[in-house]
């Protein structure tokens, strides 16, 4: 999502250049607030999503499961009975 906004915001940064050198009439100081807004909360939502994986990595460790299972043993004998 977060990729999407400040490709988003790119696309309308574009939008507006083209807009202004066609000579249609743009209030100032509006697209530079619109782009800077998107672009910014795209990268918060690209930060966000990085720090939520991260902390999901954690928790799986944290969580002390065996890294494997193992389903057989060949070639181990079992212990003997006492």
């Amino acid at each position: 999502m977060g990729f999407f906004t400040a490709g988003f915001s790119l696309l309308l940064a574009f939008g507006y250049l083209t807009l202004k050198l066609v000579g249609y009439p743009i209030i100032w100081g509006n697209p530079t607030m619109v782009i800077l807004i998107t672009f910014l909360g795209g990268v918060q939502l690209i930060s966000v999503g990085i720090l939520g994986e991260y902390i999901g990595r954690i928790y799986d460790e944290v969580r002390m499961r065996p890294k494997f299972i193992v389903d057989r043993a060949n070639g181990f004998e079992e212990p003997a009975s006492r």
